[in-house]
């Protein structure tokens, strides 16, 4: 299983359990701290994932440290990611809650990219297509047909074509072959 999945399955379990609580944005901005500090190469960061320090010293000091500064179901969550041995995850645990705690309040990311000259006016054009809400993505605009013509005009168009040919199997494509039938 990839690691990506698993992050974003605790990212869920946490997001469930600070949505019942009410505490999923603030619990956003703590994690987003505890992973500053938490962080590969820090002190702390290696005083937490390194093998040869106990377990037990590494809870007590992850209660000791965090307590009182971050939320609870915070502190349990990182204590459970340091029972199951998952602390490398944490970087891609919290982008992944992020994630979900933005699609929760609609919030969209995206990344604009500039090519050649003429980019501030193409930018600017993007950045108001990407605002307006007339011009979102999901809703479909209805096909264009000519005023008067029959929803099915067209296949019907196409099967009265295909009614003037005769079909022949071709044994070298294996397939039908269209030949047009002279009109009388």
């Amino acid at each position: 299983m990839k690691d990506t999945s698993i992050a974003a399955r605790y990212a869920r379990a946490l997001l469930i359990v600070t949505e019942k609580r009410g505490e999923t944005v603030r619990a956003l901005e703590d994690l987003k701290g505890l992973l500053e500090v938490l962080k590969p190469g820090s002190r702390a960061g290696n005083f937490f994932t390194s093998p040869g320090a106990p377990l037990a010293d590494k809870r007590e000091a992850l209660k000791r440290v965090f307590d009182g500064k971050a939320l609870k179901a915070d502190v349990l969550f990182v204590d459970l990611l340091l029972r199951k041995k998952r602390l490398g995850l944490f970087p891609q645990i919290v982008a992944e809650f992020e994630a979900l705690v933005e699609k929760q309040q609609g919030i969209q990311r995206g990344a604009a990219f500039r090519c050649g000259d003429g980019a501030a006016a193409e930018g600017a054009r993007i950045q108001h297509r990407i605002e307006d809400p007339a011009h979102d993505r999901d809703r479909r605009a209805p096909a264009r047909r000519r005023p008067g013509a029959h929803p099915r005009s067209r296949a019907r168009s196409l099967g009265a074509h295909a009614a003037r040919h005769d079909r022949a199997a071709s044994p070298r494509s294996g397939g039908v072959v269209m030949r047009r039938r002279s009109s009388p």
